[in-house]
């Protein structure tokens, strides 16, 4: 099965392991959401869940939480790079969630979460997809966000194929 996951697959996907806090955007007629409104405050808080990137791809993130997402949630998200001040905001749809794996030692079940990116600090992903002809390489803002400039990725991977296998 993962196999043909991998052949639909529109975009390379890069290893990630990068602290995320996420929060949903409820659909009022359908869900209640609890929170305490602060005096000072105009807008209720985002009820935020904390995540653990797995992977990345030009306009996609996976991540691993406790909190067990519905296909066609809205969800905002926060990347926390290291060495970074502030979190890179972004936002999506999740497209999937499934069961990741049972952890009785650490308070219950952890899903795993697909989320198509449409957003990146407010800016459209879709319009900032692009293919780097020279190097080979499919890039976006969302990438850009989370490794920088994509030429030391592409320098890597040509060092990578040109070494001789064991």
């Amino acid at each position: 099965m993962e196999k043909d996951r991998k052949n639909r697959r529109k975009y390379d996907r890069y290893e990630t392991d990068l602290k995320i806090q996420f929060s949903v955007s409820f659909d009022v007629e359908t869900k209640i959401d609890y929170r305490v409104k602060s005096r000072d405050a105009e807008k209720y808080p985002p009820q935020k869940y904390h995540a653990l990137s797995r992977n990345v791809s030009a306009e996609g993130l996976c991540f691993t939480s406790k909190r067990k997402l519905n296909h066609g949630d809205q969800v905002l998200v926060e990347i926390f790079l290291p060495l970074s001040e502030a979190p890179i905001p972004m936002e999506g749809e999740v497209r999937w969630s499934r069961l990741f794996e049972h952890q009785p030692d650490s308070g219950g079940p952890l899903y795993e979460t697909g989320i198509l990116l449409e957003k990146v600090d407010g800016r459209p992903v879709k319009e900032s997809i692009f293919t780097d002809r020279e190097n080979r390489i499919v890039w976006s803002t969302v990438l850009e966000s989370v490794f920088g400039s994509f030429k030391h990725l592409a320098r890597s991977r040509k060092n990578n194929s040109n070494k001789p296998q064991a």
